[in-house]
């Protein structure tokens, strides 16, 4: 976990987050729960407003697409939506990177307190952070 964070902050992406960038208002919790869609008039519902204030839309991209509730979505599914998430441009892409790392080794640091009685959701958020880490996705 230490050589992972290490890698992560070698990345720089800290520095890239830290980049001055326009607010936007956020849900600010990216659990596909919270989310509902109702067929009839073809909306989507909110739901728990808990965390919600202030993000950029690079971060608050990032949140949805890795939370772990996402992982059931594929990944070029998720990157075909980012215009519509407000990720349009190269900075916007260079900021959602650093941020989807950021939030991937977030919730590794999460899965790690349950490590042992929840190895499989551990292991598969390990298996995610290192991948991600590994490469320059988008």
């Amino acid at each position: 976990m230490t050589a992972l964070i290490a890698t992560w902050h070698d990345r720089g992406d800290a520095a890239v987050l830290a980049e001055p960038a326009p607010l936007v208002f956020s849900h600010g919790d990216g659990n596909l729960d919270n989310w509902l869609w109702h067929d009839f008039i073809s909306t989507i519902y909110v739901l728990d407003w808990e965390f919600a204030g202030h993000s950029d839309a690079a971060y608050d991209a990032a949140e949805l697409i890795e939370h772990p509730s996402a992982r059931t979505i594929d990944d070029d599914l998720w990157l075909a939506l980012l215009p519509d998430l407000g990720v349009d441009d190269d900075q916007g892409r260079r900021r959602f990177a650093a941020a989807r790392r950021t939030v991937a080794v977030r919730w590794l640091a999460v899965r790690w307190k349950r490590r042992l009685d929840r190895g499989s959701a551990f292991d598969q958020q390990w298996h995610r952070a290192r991948s991600l880490l590994a490469t320059n996705h988008t």
